[in-house]
């Protein structure tokens, strides 16, 4: 019975996974904003984390269980648990990169490697001590660490999108509240279930189910939000004659500084010529061009141009 229900569980992880991949990957060709990239390292740093971390004790448990002793059969599903760890490390940092940028917040790269630097230091001191001191107990220092941190971003993701910057953001305030309720509580669902857990396969089995629904939450939501594309990539109203090219790009809430960049680009400007001009980053001006395009449903600067000369033809401009 206990192989027969891992065997379904464990299908069912593939399929999930697969599918929230699927998903991510699909956002991210139909919108074409940082976000979305972001989301989909995020599915992948995930479910990876799963398949070596709790799938892969349940793996080498069932490989080694017939031929070697506990003790060993211990040492290396624990080692294969510190092993994941980096994973987790690297899901935890893109899930807080995910949420400033659709909350209209950015991440600097720089920010993400000081995230996680400071975060492998904690595997990488239990893997020291443990060398030092084997009767240390790895998998419980893992469990309260995986815990306590999981709660903790979750949280820390969660407040941006609860507090968006109304200007920048990519959803509007009633799904990001939604959507960081719906983290926050698969997270305390998965963190209750694993605190409970002392060797009990049922539990564990249990955990797997919540860990792998939890990671297909946010792309689902992404996909299937009723309304979510219009929010996403708005539809351009007709512009009326007599409007002017500013207050057209005030009707799609262009701020001043991308109004700057769009005006750049219409007069045949590179990222890199824009940022020296500005004196911003070229990352800031990469910024600014995906939130000009989700804005003005354009999926390219051809595109971008054409609009912009089209308005200001019909408003008089020339």
């Amino acid at each position: 019975m206990v192989k027969l229900t891992a065997t379904l569980f464990f299908i069912l992880s593939v399929a999930t996974a697969t599918g929230s991949l699927l998903m991510a990957s699909r956002l991210r060709e139909n919108h074409r904003l940082p976000v979305f990239s972001t989301l989909l390292y995020y599915e992948a740093f995930y479910f990876a984390f799963g398949f070596y971390a709790i799938w892969g004790q349940v793996i080498i448990r069932a490989l080694l269980a017939s031929f070697a002793d506990s003790t060993v059969l211990d040492k290396t599903a624990n080692m294969m648990t510190l092993l994941g760890m980096p994973f987790v490390i690297f899901t935890w940092t893109m899930l807080l990169k995910m949420a400033r940028e659709i909350s209209g917040r950015g991440f600097s790269n720089s920010a993400s490697l000081w995230f996680l630097v400071a975060n492998m230091l904690v595997p990488v001191a239990v893997g020291i001590f443990w060398s030092q001191d084997p009767s240390i107990d790895q998998l419980q220092v893992m469990k309260y660490y995986y815990m306590a941190f999981s709660l903790a971003y979750t949280l820390a993701a969660s407040f941006f999108m609860f507090r968006p910057l109304r200007e920048k953001a990519l959803l509007q305030s009633g799904n990001l509240t939604r959507l960081a309720g719906g983290l926050v509580t698969v997270t305390i669902l998965q963190i209750g279930i694993l605190y409970f857990y002392s060797g009990n396969v049922y539990v564990a089995l249990a955990f797997a189910l919540f860990y792998y629904l939890g990671g297909a939450l946010m792309p689902l939501y992404l996909h299937y939000t009723p309304g979510l594309p219009r929010t996403f990539r708005p539809q351009l109203a007709s512009a009326p004659g007599d409007a002017s090219l500013d207050a057209f790009l005030d009707r799609l809430e262009i701020t001043p500084r991308e109004k700057e960049i769009v005006r750049e680009i219409c007069n045949g400007l590179s990222n890199q010529q824009i940022a020296d001009k500005l004196f911003i980053s070229l990352q800031t001006v990469k910024d600014h061009t995906s939130r000009i395009y989700y804005k003005t449903n354009c999926s390219s600067r051809a595109m971008l141009i054409k609009m912009i000369g089209d308005v200001h033809r019909t408003a008089g401009g020339g």
